[in-house]
């Protein structure tokens, strides 16, 4: 589909241009902008049988940039860093080293860069390059600080990437309610206002004052009320293209602008399994755009290529950390999936931390590590991507009644085996939980945080300091050293 455009929009504009010089117009002529994007990279930069990682994407773009006459922008919306081994064990350097050399334009902030706290990922932008720097801004005008109202250091509202011939603006944004996707202490002290009346305001001041021509917002967001918002702006307030994330759904749609002109919006995947391209033909005489036309390329089914130099690069990225990512931990006794694992941390963490019970999120264990097939080799760096987020354990103290309360309430919860729920009642070891009786109870920081029951309930309440990750590392050691396989009965 996209090399019949491609050659659809070369006889168009070879026609175009044609008609016009045929009619005496010979001072105009067209530009062409190509916006590329991708969303939730997660760290996912090697390429494998699911996605064409980094040194595809970078094949990809580079192709663009040797059309003639046509500009490129290449932009990133949110969740780039947390998810893989070779990006968290080095808190996404590696991702952001990358990024550079395909020459991003821009990136939005999403709810995963506040994983390692928001400042670890803003170091990238301090300008002191003992701990490397991004090429590129973080974007977000609604991320804001409670105790200032204003944007944190470091975090851009909008950038302006000037070409020849025009000047593009980039709007940031997060989606209101994503906080509630991280944990509470690391979000404590940001709030995610309205985006639309700061998106509003900028994209006027960019196109009356900053000279820009065409104005794109980029969210890590998927809420259609808000995408239909920010489409209905008129006047200079109007936008011309709209990036989503955070779903992590592929698709290419339309909405109507408050000025009566169809803007793209679209959104790329996940984990370098897509990208979106869109096209801007540019009338310089008149100093206008014409309509994106959005594609989505298939990273998969697409013809892509390799950008030889990335993937060496990446190759040598995976080669520094193998000592370490490549032990082999254990051998899986039959095909395991997501349940499964989540069932068996909890278990892990019982058996770790001094408590009474344990649990832990069903979302902190990744669908996209699975499926682990049986007789497959559990290295570290799988488990990484089974656990790719650097959460902790806390403990505290709940009575009986609050733990029920808890259970019957959170729905997406792993629970140690130790619980057993006949009908109504609740056994724990065999004996029904009393109502007033106190418990001790592990979980992972971000359940902590997250449940205002166990936060504002719990007292006694530890930071442990312990990875669930490490708990689960260590525990399958243990378990390989007593001849036993990763989950056998």
């Amino acid at each position: 589909m996209k090399k019949i455009f491609i050659y659809i929009s070369l006889l168009v504009f070879l026609f175009v241009a044609t008609s016009c010089n045929g009619g005496g117009n010979k001072n105009k002529e067209y530009n062409k902008l190509k916006v590329l994007s991708i969303n939730d990279l997660h760290g996912a930069i090697d390429q494998n049988d699911d996605n064409y990682g980094m040194s595809g994407i970078s094949w990809y773009v580079n192709e663009q940039r040797k059309v003639e006459g046509q500009a490129v922008l290449v932009l990133a919306a949110g969740d780039m860093f947390q998810g893989s081994a070779i990006s968290n064990y080095y808190y996404g350097q590696t991702v952001v080293e990358l990024m550079n050399d395909v020459k991003f334009d821009a990136m939005t902030i999403g709810n995963h860069e506040f994983d390692w706290g928001l400042e670890e990922v803003l170091k990238y932008v301090d300008g002191n390059e003992d701990n490397y720097e991004a090429n590129f801004p973080f974007l977000a005008c609604n991320l804001l600080e409670k105790e200032t109202n204003e944007l944190p250091d470091l975090i851009d509202p909008y950038t302006i990437v000037d070409f020849e011939q025009f000047q593009v603006g980039i709007i940031g944004y997060i989606g209101v309610g994503i906080e509630t996707d991280i944990s509470a202490s690391k979000v404590e002290d940001y709030y995610f206002a309205d985006p639309v009346p700061y998106i509003s305001n900028i994209s006027k001041d960019l196109r009356e004052n900053k000279g820009c021509d065409l104005i794109i917002v980029m969210g890590h967001d998927d809420n259609s009320t808000t995408q239909n918002q920010i489409a209905a702006l008129s006047g200079s307030s109007s936008v011309d293209m709209i990036i989503a994330g955070h779903t992590h759904v592929t698709y290419t749609r339309y909405l109507t602008n408050g000025n009566g002109v169809e803007i793209p919006l679209t959104q790329a995947g996940t984990a370098a399994d897509a990208l979106t391209d869109t096209s801007f033909l540019y009338n310089k005489e008149d100093n206008t755009f014409g309509e994106g036309y959005a594609d989505t390329v298939d990273l998969c089914d697409y013809e892509i290529g390799i950008d030889e130099a990335i993937q060496n690069k990446v190759d040598q990225m995976n080669d520094k950390i193998e000592p370490v990512m490549g032990e082999v931990l254990g051998i899986a006794s039959k095909n395991v999936n997501r349940s499964s694992v989540g069932n068996w941390t909890a278990d892990a963490i019982l058996a770790s931390i001094d408590c009474d019970i344990a649990a832990i999120n069903s979302g902190g264990i990744r669908s996209s590590a699975f499926p682990i097939n049986e007789g497959y080799s559990v290295t570290v760096k799988k488990i990484y991507e089974v656990m790719p987020f650097d959460n902790f354990i806390k403990v505290c103290d709940l009575t009986g009644s609050q733990l029920i309360n808890i259970f019957k309430r959170i729905q997406d919860i792993h629970i140690s085996s130790n619980l057993v729920i006949d009908g109504n009642s609740y056994y724990l070891n065999g004996a029904l939980i009393e109502n007033d009786k106190v418990y001790r109870f592990a979980c992972v920081d971000y359940l902590y945080d997250r449940d205002a029951e166990i936060y504002e309930c719990g007292t006694n309440v530890e930071f442990t300091g312990i990875l669930v990750r490490d708990i689960m590392i260590n525990t399958l050691k243990l378990e390989t050293s007593n001849g036993k396989k990763w989950l056998e009965d």
